[in-house]
C-alpha cells in the first residue's frame, strides 16, 4: 500500500495533507476520478463552469494524474 494525496485547484487551492492509503498508482486514479464526480454532483445550480484541477501525488510529490474538470448547469459560454 501506498499514500498518496488528492490537491485540489479551483479559485483557491486546497491541499490534501492527510492522503489515502491505496493499493496502486492505478486505484489512485479510479479514486481521483470517484472523488472529482462526487464532487460535480454536489455543485448548486448556480456553478457557472470554473474550471478545477485535481493533482494527485504519491508519498514523493510524483505526480500520477493530473485531471481537470468544470461543467456548466443551464448555461453556455
Amino acid at each position: 500500500m501506498a499514500r498518496y494525496f488528492f490537491h485540489v485547484f479551483n479559485s483557491r487551492a486546497i491541499f490534501d495533507y492527510v492522503g489515502e492509503e491505496l493499493s496502486s498508482n492505478l486505484a489512485a486514479r479510479l479514486q481521483a476520478v470517484g472523488l472529482a464526480t462526487s464532487t460535480m454532483s454536489g455543485w448548486d445550480a448556480n456553478w457557472k463552469g470554473e474550471e478545477w484541477t485535481m493533482i494527485v501525488t504519491d508519498l514523493d510529490g510524483t505526480v500520477i494524474l493530473t485531471l481537470k474538470f468544470s461543467g456548466n448547469f443551464g448555461t453556455t459560454h
